[in-house]
């Protein structure tokens, strides 16, 4: 990768308007917001336009919130990531949650120009993946 920009920009996923155009994402925020759409859609849901798009996370609501539990969605998280041709490699940290989380991920994402990307993301007890 050259530079931040091929990252990519898309239009963000809560379709916001600004001015009347759609809202968009660039950068870092694209590559958020793609690892969370990505994590949030069951797996094959939209199979007729991607091939292995999204992730089983929801097969894990309802688990105890143990440490078997936790590798399990780690493995899952590491599966999605290792989609994106624009990763180069990342460390991913899962821990459990407090009241209403079911657990936080921390992520670390390197790209090929040797740039860092840190992400905090938590999957609440409803199933919904967001910020920290």
């Amino acid at each position: 990768m050259e530079n931040i920009s091929e990252l990519g920009v898309d239009i963000n996923s809560s379709w916001n308007f600004k001015n009347g155009d759609v809202v968009l994402v660039k950068y870092e925020d694209n590559i958020e917001q793609s690892i969370i759409n990505r994590l949030s859609c069951k797996l094959d849901a939209l199979d007729i336009f991607y091939d292995y798009y999204g992730s089983n996370l929801d097969e894990f609501l309802g688990w105890l919130r143990n440490d078997i539990t936790l590798e399990y969605i780690r493995i899952e998280v590491e599966d999605v990531l290792k989609q994106d041709p624009r990763i180069n490699s990342f460390t991913c940290k899962v821990t459990r949650g407090l009241e209403n989380d079911l657990c936080h991920i921390h992520l670390e994402i390197f790209f090929d120009d040797e740039q860092t990307f840190i992400s905090n993301l938590v999957i609440k007890g409803d199933g919904t993946i967001g910020i920290r």
